[in-house]
């Protein structure tokens, strides 16, 4: 069991296993086939948004049947053992290591085997579908299946298994994904990127975007939402709902009013924000822990692009201060 990932179910009891863990996932029906070698094992990390889990059914077959998730969206791998994922006529035996997609709208028949302990990410389905809806350019959120007849590809799948290592590895024993919520909402997105790139999504949506001439009013109103709440993890549909306008014509907007994106301002806003409190800041302070306040968590990364914006790097400046 990963560091930061507290266990939440240990029982013998199968009854109790379904009752308890129905309250964590969905509704559904457990078959054992052995009792005497069954044991639910549940720990659980990180937030409601995004959070890690790992789930085992002790040494024998048991197979669960479950209505649709409806609110989160899964990513499942075998640690050990074998597991099987059915749906909608089609099915997949994962080994140890290899990730399935389970989307929040697909009824799903599943099997662990020998002695199988699976390591899950659990994604909020609105901050799922908002995020894919921001990354893939849609106007508006839109029900998202993963056809399990369809296998991913490899490159998608590199960089999920990417993020989900820095989630069990340090992201939840470091208790980042809780005391840092810009580094959290980061996470997500590349989680939900991965995903994309790796399935061959369908999305279903009767939303429309909208389109015709934006006034600079809306763009002065987006501007002032971004700089009031650069604090906050702020999704592209935040922004376009305090500028009255559709993702799409917000996007458009700024290209011709800004020259740049709406979540490029955002960061120039953020490393400005940090800039003023490294300036400022007293014994204890660290580069790291502005950095990750202010929603970089590549530590790196934030050094370039400080440097290039201020001319000397956040150590240089927080040494000054002090």
């Amino acid at each position: 069991m990963s560091t930061g990932v507290g266990i939440r179910i240990d029982t013998r009891d199968p009854d109790e296993a379904r009752f308890r863990l129905a309250d964590t996932y969905s509704p559904h029906i457990l078959t054992v086939d052995d009792r005497s070698g069954f044991r639910a094992r549940h720990g659980t990390g990180g937030t409601a948004e995004l959070g890690v889990h790992y789930l085992s059914y002790g040494t024998g077959t048991t197979l669960l049947d479950a209505v649709p998730f409806e609110d989160f969206v899964l990513v499942s791998r075998p640690v050990r053992g074998r597991f099987t994922v059915r749906a909608e006529g089609a099915e997949r035996l994962l080994s140890p290591g290899e990730p399935v997609a389970l989307d929040s709208h697909t009824a799903y028949h599943l099997r662990w085997q020998d002695d199988c302990t699976l390591l899950t990410l659990r994604l909020a389905r609105k901050e799922f579908e908002t995020a894919a809806a921001e990354i893939s350019g849609r106007p508006a959120p839109a029900r998202l299946r993963f056809p399990l007849g369809r296998r991913p590809s490899p490159t998608g799948l590199t960089a999920v298994d990417q993020v989900t290592r820095f989630l069990v590895r340090d992201a939840v024993p470091s208790g980042l994904l809780t005391s840092a919520p810009l580094i959290r909402g980061q996470v997500l997105r590349l989680v939900v990127a991965g995903l994309l790139e790796a399935y061959d999504v369908v999305a279903r949506t009767d939303e429309p975007g909208s389109g015709g001439a934006v006034s600079p009013a809306a763009v002065r109103r987006a501007i002032a939402y971004l700089e009031g709440a650069a604090a906050e993890d702020i999704r592209i549909t935040d922004i376009a709902a305090a500028a009255r306008l559709s993702p799409r014509a917000l996007q458009e907007a700024f290209r011709k009013h800004v020259g740049t994106t709406p979540m490029r301002y955002l960061k120039s806003v953020r490393l400005a924000r940090a800039h003023a409190e490294l300036r400022v800041a007293e014994e204890g302070v660290t580069v790291a822990s502005v950095a990750y306040r202010w929603g970089f968590g590549n530590l790196g990364r934030f050094s370039a692009e400080y440097r290039r914006e201020f001319g000397r790097s956040p150590s240089e400046v927080l040494r000054a201060a002090r």
